[in-house]
């Protein structure tokens, strides 16, 4: 008589595919991204919770706000939380691309240490074929590719010239109030 209460007898863990990958889903705990995938999807949250984040603050600057009032700063903070779960749950699944615990997410916390962590993040290559993870995530689509490396850049000169500008404007001024006031 045959055991209906055995564990099947194929590996689960593997998929079918011919190439060993998988496909990842953005909105995943487990498994593993590459680096590029782990730019895009980062700099994706980051920009999306910065447009929510910025309407939100106006919205309740406005109608929450008072002299002294830290309301708005307190909902703001709270806006911040699923931003930051979302940065560890892509961190994790970063590490594990690299063979790592998921643990290891939490050395972002730490400073100094956050910055090495980011950097290795970046730009260490994921580990071949399966880990002790799951399978190799699948090959970039050119969306996926573009957005991971354009979006970073286009951000990062986004916020240079609006630091930039009005430093500029300040600098233009004086030079014109300095040429008016010399004779």
């Amino acid at each position: 008589m045959e055991n209906v209460y055995t564990a099947p007898g194929s590996d689960l863990s593997m998929p079918n595919d011919d190439d060993g990958t998988y496909a990842p889903k953005f909105f995943a705990v487990d498994g593993r991204i590459g680096r590029i995938r782990y730019l895009a999807y980062h700099w994706l949250t980051v920009l999306a919770f910065a447009v929510m984040m910025g309407f939100f603050g106006a919205f309740a600057a406005q109608t929450l706000g008072k002299q002294g009032s830290v309301l708005p700063l307190v909902l703001l903070g709270l806006l911040y939380i699923p931003m930051l779960a979302a940065g560890v749950i892509f961190a994790k699944r970063r590490f594990n691309d690299l063979n790592h615990s998921g643990w290891w997410s939490l050395t972002l916390f730490v400073p100094i240490i956050n910055f090495i962590a980011g950097i290795y993040l970046t730009f260490w290559p994921g580990t071949d074929g399966g880990n002790e993870f799951g399978p190799a995530p699948a090959k970039n689509s050119v969306l996926l590719t573009i957005g991971g490396l354009i979006l970073p850049i286009v951000m990062i000169v986004g916020i240079l010239a609006a630091v930039a500008l009005p430093a500029y404007k300040t600098y233009v001024d004086r030079a014109k109030a300095e040429k008016v006031r010399a004779p």
